[in-house]
Order: structure tokens, then sequence, then C-alpha cells
């Protein structure tokens, strides 16, 4: 991963001529970001087809703004932090418990500092507007659930058994479950 030509390297099949990976010289300067984003957006979706790949385009990217945001943590601090700070194992856990070694991954998704951030936001956000009054809860299996079916065919004046429902094909669980039945 450390290798200029990794991506090119990494996917042959991919970069047929060695060239056009990442790194190669351009008239307009791409961030990692924008130009992974052409790649799993292009017309041609040899990139957005493979999982490898999908990973390889996170990775740079999320190591990317950990990079930046250490830097720009480093300027912040730059009061506190020096090269002595950081072999000093005394000054290292003093920074650990002041959260102060981790703030630079607030940004990065799945990070502790992450969630902490957006639990603050959450605090914040019901001292401003108060108590919601309303909750959306998501989950990958819903389909699998009866009680779901149950509950939205009493709400649109239906009953349904639990027969019906195992019945259903997916396509009617989808409609029954978002519109009236």
């Amino acid at each position: 991963m450390l290798d200029t030509n990794a991506e090119v390297l990494a996917f042959p099949a991919k970069f047929p001529h060695g060239t056009g990976g990442l790194t190669d010289e351009r008239d307009t300067a791409l961030t990692p970001k924008k130009y992974f984003i052409q790649r799993l957006l292009n017309k041609d979706k040899r990139f957005a087809g493979d999982a490898n790949y999908l990973f390889y385009a996170q990775y740079v990217t999320e190591m990317k703004q950990i990079r930046d945001n250490i830097t720009v943590a480093m300027r912040q601090t730059a009061g506190c932090v020096r090269a002595s700070t950081a072999t000093s194992a005394a000054q290292l856990r003093k920074l650990i418990k002041r959260d102060s070694a981790y703030q630079f991954l607030q940004n990065v998704r799945g990070s502790p500092p992450y969630f902490q951030r957006a639990v603050r936001e959450l605090l914040a956000m019901v001292a401003q507007i108060g108590c919601p009054h309303f909750f959306i809860t998501l989950s990958a299996a819903d389909m699998s659930w009866p009680e779901l079916f149950h509950i939205t065919a009493r709400q649109n004046g239906q009953l349904l058994t639990d027969e019906e429902i195992a019945a259903m094909s997916y396509m009617k669980n989808v409609c029954c479950a978002m519109i009236p039945c």
C-alpha cells in the first residue's frame, strides 16, 4: 500500500497499460476521494463491480482523511506536542487520558470519537429542540418480521394471518410495508 503505483500493481486487469492510476500526473489535480468517485460512477463498471477495489478505495480515502486530520490536530496542539512528548510514555498517557490523542478521528466513521461527537450533537439537539416525538428504527431483516406486517396491515384496515404473510412474495411484502395493501 505504500508503493506509489500500488493501485496499478494490485489491479493489473483494470490497468492493462500500467497507467491511469491515482498517482499518475494530470493537468488537473484530483483528490483521492474525487478520483475514486469518478472511477466508481464511470460508465465502465469494472471498478464498481469489484469488491476488492471498493475496499482498496475506501482504505486509501480513509487513510488520507486520517493523515490530514492528524496534521491539523498537531498544528492545533503545537504548543503541547513535541518530539519529547511522543517519546515520553507519561506524556502520551496524559494525552490519551484527555482524549487529545484521538480527537483527530472525529470525522472517521466508526471510530470512538466519531460516535462521541454524534452523541454530543444528539444531546445538543434535544436541549435545543426538545425530546423527539417520533423514532424510526430500520433493520436489514425487517421483511422477516410477521409482526411488522400485522401492524402495517392493521393500520390500513386489514387483518392478515401468519399463513397469509408467509405466503406473500417479496414484492408483495415490500408493497404491503410501503403502501396500503
